[in-house]
């Protein structure tokens, strides 16, 4: 212990706040175990005198959980028009989809339904899709909001001077979470409006209102926990967003793989004489996905259709998955808390990385410097542990369950059959799909940091200071980031070749190589822009991924309501769009080889590959017109240089 800790613990002060604290926790916990026994009024009561005293202890000061960081956070933010701005923007599309949603009903149902039915039928159908925006914005926006709060502190010096004051860990923490939920519980009601418009056509249940944005609330909780956690144990904005979306991203793979095998009854268990580990695994699993929201919706609609009742089956899930989020929250922020100074102050004084000789020796600066240290100065930062656990973890998922696969198709002697090649060539076109399409996002996110990392650091001058002109930065800059991703193009191949070796891909997913290139090569463009027209590199990576999402699928939305008119033949407008979608095209494709190697490859998907290769044509054609257009003169603006700025100054080794 320090002397510092030591001497806080002999305070009053520090005791009050101890006790205090520790009354609180055990008053929350006899409520949480005993609301079984005690009536659901009397818990209502209960859960009030627990607000108030834990307000008046706050007020008194006995208890200090927040200081000065929380309000100047949440003014800070209350102050930043683009929130604002994205709760317009939330509230157009909620209107637009509701508009969209009668529409629908009216186009399919309307002349075979009574008025009362009618509107009835439009609520319940615009709930349905009013949740999946609300949970997908909820999922999008929280770790890119939150898990910045913390590694962006560091980035910019900043953090040292908070920790030298005499604020703890937990006001630092825990001010920065509370603002960031505010801010985003603010975003979550802003739709509040927009349902109690269904009060008007028939109503909804207030249970099942309520029901659904407690589900929405507490994954952010646990999302903003685990967003903070990232936050402190990483040291770049752009590691932590990452692992906030790649570990939420494991867990869920985690849980489906565990979910498919507990319901095919542990197949593979009893086959290898381990049956006697299927209750205790079916028990894990089931404690493990209390918090999995894919698996809450799957148990919904399995017990739906063997006829139960909504409110019986949600009632149980929604128990279950509040307290599962709430316990992760609460272990995730005390975490943080616990490790806020410690991994800071060690990641203040890591020394710079030594590279062993031979193999891991840095090769000699080039010609092009700037792609130099892209390359093998940031492309090979330290990589947390935290990192590796989550890339290792979703290895093991998709390997372990394709070895699982092979070694129960060889003990039903169903290897290298029909009905084996077809789950290989589904399994391999998901796992390609998904990988290609983080490569795309992930080159995107690392360009949004390229420029903006520069400034943050202070090394944007000096780097002005060469005798670099502005296009030979902006190009190797370029170039670096596409070639520090060459370890996520490396698994992609090895995803191929296991499905060639399979027989669940043919040549014919060749051009998907092409595909990924191209994509990854026009998001980063986008990522370099963002980089260079944001002040943060937070800003940058959180525009950079509402803008490439945008660009990806956004396109469908406004075309909902021409596909639900029906009354002509929309396969070519559906082909035109499904061609300038990245997700849809690595999927096109895959589905193509599967089609022209089995024979019955007809018409339409020969359409929809002709206009997968249009779209990459746009693609590429549109990246090559931004950077010469917008991206190249807006650098040059940006560093107050012109066309010829960079030649070799007469005083250069080269002119003499």
């Amino acid at each position: 212990m320090s002397i510092v800790q030591a001497c806080w613990f002999s305070v009053r002060r520090a005791w009050e706040e101890y006790l205090s604290g520790a009354a609180l926790f055990i008053a929350a916990g006899s409520l949480v175990l005993w609301h079984a026994v005690w009536p659901p009024m009397l818990q209502v009561v209960l859960w009030a005198l627990w607000g108030l005293s834990a307000a008046f202890l706050l007020r008194r000061g006995w208890l200090k959980l927040f200081g000065p960081v929380l309000f100047y956070d949440m003014i800070r933010q209350a102050r930043r028009g683009r929130y604002i701005l994205l709760r317009i923007v939330y509230v157009g599309v909620l209107i637009y989809f509701f508009l969209t949603t009668w529409y629908q009903v009216d186009r399919m149902f309307g002349h075979r339904l009574e008025p009362q039915k009618f509107y009835a039928f439009v609520a319940e159908r615009y709930f349905d899709v009013f949740m999946i925006i609300q949970f997908v914005a909820v999922c999008m926006l929280t770790p890119a909001y939150v898990a910045g709060c913390i590694a962006e502190e560091k980035e910019r010096k900043t953090l040292e001077f908070m920790l030298a004051t005499d604020l703890r860990n937990r006001e630092i923490i825990l001010s920065k979470l509370v603002s960031r939920l505010a801010n985003l519980g603010l975003f979550v009601i802003t739709g509040l409006p927009i349902l109690s418009i269904l009060q008007f056509l028939g109503g909804l249940d207030p249970n099942l209102v309520l029901a659904g944005f407690l589900a929405t609330f507490m994954t952010m909780v646990g999302l903003a926990s685990f967003s903070v956690l990232c936050s402190v144990h990483f040291k770049k904005p752009r590691d932590a967003i990452a692992s906030a979306y790649l570990g939420p991203l494991v867990y869920v793979a985690a849980g489906l793989v565990g979910f498919g095998m507990q319901r095919s009854g542990w197949v593979l268990l009893n086959e290898i004489g381990m049956s006697w580990a299927a209750p205790a695994l079916s028990e894990f699993v089931t404690y493990y996905n209390m918090g999995n929201l894919v698996v809450s919706l799957a148990e919904i609609a399995r017990a739906l259709s063997f006829g139960r009742e909504l409110g019986t089956v949600l009632g149980g899930l929604l128990t279950d998955y509040v307290i599962f989020h709430a316990l992760f929250g609460l272990a995730c922020t005390v975490w943080a808390i616990a490790r806020l100074r410690s991994v800071a102050l060690r990641q203040a004084s890591e020394p710079p990385r030594k590279f062993k000789t031979g193999r891991g020796q840095r090769p000699p600066v080039s010609d092009e410097p700037v792609f130099w240290r892209e390359a093998y100065v940031e492309g090979r930062g330290r990589s947390s542990w935290t990192m590796r656990v989550f890339i290792g973890c979703l290895i093991l998922l998709i390997g372990g369950w394709f070895v699982g696969f092979v070694i129960d198709s060889m003990l039903r002697g169903q290897f290298m059959t029909p009905n084996f090649k077809d789950t290989v060539s589904v399994f391999i076109a998901t796992i390609s799909t998904v990988l290609s399409c983080l490569i795309v996002l992930g080159a995107a996110v690392r360009a949004s940091t390229s420029i903006s990392s520069e400034r943050d650091k202070d090394t944007f001058d000096f780097l002005l200071t060469t005798p670099l002109d502005s296009d030979a930065i902006l190009w190797q800059k370029f170039k670096g980031n596409l070639y520090c991703m060459r370890w996520a193009f490396y698994g992609l191949l090895v995803v191929w070749l296991t499905g060639f070796v399979f027989g669940g891909l043919s040549l014919e997913v060749v051009p998907l190589m092409i595909g990924v290139v191209i994509y990854s090569a026009a998001f980063s463009l986008i990522g370099l822009w963002f980089s260079i027209m944001c002040r943060s590199g937070i800003r940058a990576t959180v525009a950079t991924v509402m803008t490439s999402v945008i660009l990806s699928v956004g396109h469908w939305v406004p075309c909902i309501c021409v596909y639900a008119g029906g009354g002509r033949d929309l396969k070519v407008l559906v082909m035109a769009q499904a061609g300038i979608t990245p997700p849809a095209v690595f999927g096109i494709l895959h589905a193509a080889g599967m089609a022209f190697r089995r024979g019955y490859g007809d018409g339409d998907m020969a359409g929809f590959v002709v206009f997968t290769f249009i779209g990459m044509g746009v693609y590429a054609m549109g990246a090559r017109f931004f950077w010469s257009a917008t991206l190249l003169p807006r650098f040059r603006e940006a560093t107050n240089r012109g066309e010829n700025r960079g030649e070799q100054p007469p005083w250069s080794a080269e002119s003499l």
